[in-house]
């Protein structure tokens, strides 16, 4: 009779194999992590805004013409 923790030992092994088989059939793009934040305008995924979802270029002529509330342009 094997030891009970050899049991549960082999017990995780065969359900991480199962996890492990379920993700190699899910299609590759289907993962969030995969995805790339773009700007809503152009689609530029650089210099992204959570915020606003915009790039910084739009950001600055958004801010620039007053269309983000509480923000404007540094000037000194």
């Amino acid at each position: 009779m094997a030891k009970t923790s050899m049991v549960e030992r082999e017990k995780r092994r065969s359900q991480r194999l199962k996890a492990d088989h379920q993700l190699q059939t899910m299609p590759r793009d289907s993962s969030r992590s995969r995805q790339r934040n773009r700007c809503r305008l152009c689609g530029r995924s650089r210099a992204y805004n959570r915020l606003t979802g915009l790039c910084r270029i739009h950001m600055r002529h958004a801010v620039m013409n007053g269309l983000v509330p509480g923000m404007h342009k540094s000037s000194w």
